[in-house]
């Protein structure tokens, strides 16, 4: 764990840092400058790009990781690997993009009623999706060489900047709502180009090309595994992109800016899950290929423990402060009804966190075929779930599909690990960390209000994460835990002679 908690919490300090720049822009920029309709337009329009992403990539961003080592040659520049995944996805963005313009019209006439005027930047989803799609995949290479840091500033930070300050320009009437679209597009161009200049300046972009190295049985291979990831990565998209698209595909973007801004304010939940996540993929591809099971299973166990522990922390934290959160936001009383969306969603995080690396320990596995079987499971519910509940709940229905999507899928993959593996990530530390999170709760509802809501935010906060703190570490429920804490407090405190 020692290499995953020193990148981790690197890359966390860069992605927490991005998450304040991107909520308090959700929260207090996108809320005072624009309309509900052109919030849910931005978040409709991204996350339809990031739902396609799948598609095009052709689970090229799982091979990056997983075949790395059958590949990995410095001297020969890694045998054209690279050149190989990079061209893999023009075949699926070309088959993408005749779709798209080929069922244009009737995309046109279908949204119309519900986007009104903003139908016209919907075209825009072309380039935008190769963009993402490009600076996925380089991202995903990136972790073959333990490099996630500076790929989160580019893909994460500075995505939070440039925004924000697209609609302060636009709030200045320097440019129209058109100009933050383009800005938009030029900003994820300009991530992918950044991608590829930082693998430049490490010395790991190669156009070279070893034809002798993809013989037929690894070519085979590497199609099978990509087949299967593509289904097992479109299943992750689905549960945490799907929801926002159906939303503005079912109701309007009135709804869909509302949704968003509940969304944003329960997104700092997961943040420890992706840093985690992104620096214990390439472990667990080496360990499966090691056959070091012992590894794998320890891997699971710290990071379901560590994910919980601070998940749960986050979700009581915000939930505790919710209604103060909303009444200190500018128009927040147009979007207090996503309230409960806010508590779903949280939820739904948490569960997903505190099942660990499951996808992962599957994915690059002899037996990621699973995931096909699973993600069959999780696209048919969540897409009926949102059909059946939306009309009815509206976004809460689409929060609630969303929940219960992602606990069928996590089931599913902790049953199977466990009979087929007899491997799971719960303990008694998973006990003892859901009674803090109760107590810690109960010692936020008892503090008393003081008539600010800032104000009442820092203190019921404060009064929280001490408490949670306390009996984390007094109880030495997670060592990780205790260590982390013991290396921050020698970073502050001079060492005694």
């Amino acid at each position: 764990m020692g290499i995953i908690k020193r990148q981790s919490i690197k890359q966390s300090l860069v992605t927490y840092l991005a998450v304040a720049v991107g909520t308090l822009s959700y929260l207090f920029v996108y809320t005072l400058y624009l309309s509900k309709e052109q919030i849910g337009f931005i978040r409709f329009f991204q996350d339809t790009g990031m739902l396609v992403v799948p598609f095009v990539l052709l689970g090229t961003n799982y091979l990056s990781v997983r075949f790395f080592p059958t590949f990995k040659n410095e001297e020969n520049q890694h045998n054209g690997f690279l050149s190989f995944l990079l061209f893999i996805p023009l075949i699926g963005y070309t088959i993408f993009a005749f779709c798209f313009l080929l069922s244009y019209n009737w995309i046109l006439e279908y949204y119309r009623p519900r986007f009104g005027n903003f139908v016209q930047y919907l075209i825009f989803i072309l380039p935008l999706t190769f963009f993402i799609a490009y600076w996925t995949l380089l991202s995903s290479y990136c972790l073959n060489f333990k490099r996630i840091v500076v790929p989160a500033i580019f893909n994460n930070l500075f995505i939070k900047l440039i925004i924000p300050t697209l609609i302060l320009i636009y709030a200045s009437d320097h440019i129209g709502f058109d100009g933050v679209v383009y800005g938009i597009l030029a900003m994820h161009f300009t991530v992918f180009l950044a991608l590829i200049g930082y693998l430049i300046s490490l010395g790991q972009w190669s156009m070279k090309s070893n034809r002798k190295m993809f013989k037929k049985p690894l070519i085979n291979k590497m199609r099978v595994y990509a087949t299967y990831s593509l289904i097992g990565g479109l299943g992750s998209i689905i549960a945490t992109r799907i929801d926002t698209f159906m939303v503005g595909s079912l109701l309007d973007l009135d709804y869909t800016g509302i949704f968003t801004i509940a969304l944003t304010i329960g997104a700092a939940i997961e943040i420890p899950k992706k840093a985690i996540t992104g620096i214990a993929t390439p472990i667990v591809s080496q360990a499966w290929k090691d056959n070091d099971i012992p590894q794998i299973e320890e891997l699971y166990k710290k990071t379901s423990l560590v994910q919980f522990i601070i998940g749960s922390l986050l979700l009581v934290c915000i939930w505790s402060s919710i209604d103060d959160l909303f009444s200190i936001l500018p128009n927040g009383e147009q979007y207090a009804v996503g309230k409960y969306v806010v508590l779903i969603l949280g939820l739904a995080k948490v569960i997903d966190m505190v099942t660990g690396i499951n996808n992962e320990i599957i994915s690059y596995s002899k037996y990621f075929r699973f995931n096909f079987y699973a993600i069959l499971c999780l696209a048919a519910f969540n897409i009926i779930t949102n059909l059946l509940l939306i009309p009815t709940f509206l976004i809460n229905g689409a929060a609630l599909a969303t929940f219960s999507s992602l606990l069928l899928y996590n089931l599913l993959k902790f049953g199977f690990l466990y009979f087929k593996l007899k491997m799971h990530p719960f303990g008694m530390g998973t006990l003892w960390v859901l009674a803090f999170a109760l107590i810690s709760y109960g010692v936020g509802f008892i503090i008393p209000t003081t008539g600010s809501a800032f104000l009442d935010i820092i203190i019921r906060s404060t009064a929280i994460i001490m408490a949670f703190s306390t009996m984390i570490l007094t109880s030495r429920v997670s060592p990780d835990a205790n260590e982390l804490f013991n290396q921050i407090k020698r970073m502050f405190l001079p060492n005694k002679k």
